[in-house]
């Protein structure tokens, strides 16, 4: 009995020295800014797939700080299309022409099945964006796949943690640049479209309009409610015609955080909706 007990007392003893000592660990991520969490949608993580890892690859080798990059684009597939995609061959044309149009050069760094954590990795570890690139203005456009592979209420709200960690570090790591937040897209079904709604809601009260900005295209791509057929080659990822939209919609707002340092009047409906968003929602009655 006497050595079940000192037995006993020697695991708890060995047990709370182990826990000492990860508390005492510090956390890796803590030199970005990144407060300790247990949300995985906030932690760094790799997307270590091979396609994935070779568009990295291709991303750090290719001398892009030469290319006069002024807007760096981050995200998902439905990003990462301006690069390239499969349905929609003339988006780097559009995204070309755009860029001849404004001020300096535009270059998308999203990576395909992306979630915030692995946008997270890029501007963190992965060192993805060439650090001789000083961009002016970045977009953010992130969270569809962290929702389509999640369906809880809670996924929302972690997915929306994520965008804000992002966003944090992205202040951190460039603050002289501004950042345009894009709202995720509708998606394949109503359903599906109702869970990006709930994260618009939450991600919209990020803007701040000094140094993060906010823009909502969500109803120039549906038709009487739905997810256009017209501007969607598969209910997820535009088209051509979808990204000539985006590039038309986004134009003014680019040309503002360019050349106006973002104070142009034409945030102002957007700023307007979003406070009273704010003073309507439920946790503020």
């Amino acid at each position: 009995m006497k050595r079940l007990i000192v037995a006993i007392c020697a695991t708890a003893a060995m047990t709370a020295s182990v826990m000492d000592a990860e508390e005492k660990q510090p956390w890796e991520f803590e030199k970005y800014g990144i407060p300790k969490t247990d949300n995985p949608d906030a932690i760094p993580t790799l997307y270590a797939k091979p396609g994935k890892i070779a568009q990295i690859k291709q991303l750090k080798s290719t001398p892009l700080h030469n290319w006069g990059i002024k807007t760096v684009m981050l995200g998902d597939s439905i990003t990462a299309g301006w690069r390239w995609s499969p349905k929609a061959k003339k988006a780097p044309k559009i995204l070309s022409n755009l860029a001849r149009s404004i001020k300096g050069n535009i270059y998308s760094y999203a990576i395909s099945g992306d979630e915030t954590k692995n946008v997270l990795w890029q501007i963190t570890d992965g060192e993805v964006i060439d650090e001789r690139i000083k961009p002016s203005v970045i977009t953010l456009m992130i969270g569809v796949n962290n929702i389509l592979r999640r369906k809880s209420d809670a996924s929302i709200r972690n997915t929306a943690d994520g965008i804000k960690t992002t966003l944090s570090v992205l202040e951190k790591k460039y603050p002289k640049s501004r950042i345009l937040l894009f709202a995720v897209l509708p998606h394949f079904s109503s359903d599906h479209t109702a869970r990006s709604v709930k994260l618009n809601k939450i991600i919209e009260k990020f803007a701040d309009f000094k140094k993060v900005y906010y823009l909502d295209m969500s109803d120039k791509f549906l038709k009487d409610g739905k997810v256009s057929t017209t501007l969607f080659y598969d209910g997820l990822h535009p088209n051509d015609a979808g990204y000539q939209l985006w590039a038309d919609t986004m134009k003014p707002y680019l040309d503002d955080l360019l050349e106006n340092n973002g104070e142009g009047e034409l945030w102002n409906p957007i700023r307007n909706k979003i406070a009273k968003s704010k003073n309507t929602s439920p946790e503020n009655k």
